[in-house]
């Protein structure tokens, strides 16, 4: 939440209500993409887009993947394609 907003009180209410079970189920059928809440309706996704417990996925955006993690693979990618020639 911005720290300067015009109206702090509107600007909280407006961010409870984001992170809301409605507001969460309008934006998971809206983006088609599941979210962190475990009690919102994602029986109209994909099941394969439903992250599944005890599952260790990987975070494109980590902040070290990318800070470094990016560059470095771009590297080893160009690197491969190069020698490949």
């Amino acid at each position: 939440m911005a720290n300067k907003a015009a109206h702090p009180n509107a600007a909280r209410a407006f961010v409870n209500w984001l992170l809301s079970k409605e507001a969460m189920e309008i934006y998971s059928r809206g983006y088609g993409a599941a979210t962190l809440r475990t009690d919102v309706d994602e029986s109209f996704l994909n099941p394969q887009a439903i992250p599944k417990r005890g599952v260790d996925y990987f975070d494109q955006h980590d902040w070290k993947w990318a800070l470094t993690g990016r560059i470095e693979a771009r590297e080893r990618v160009g690197k491969i394609l190069r020698s490949a020639r």
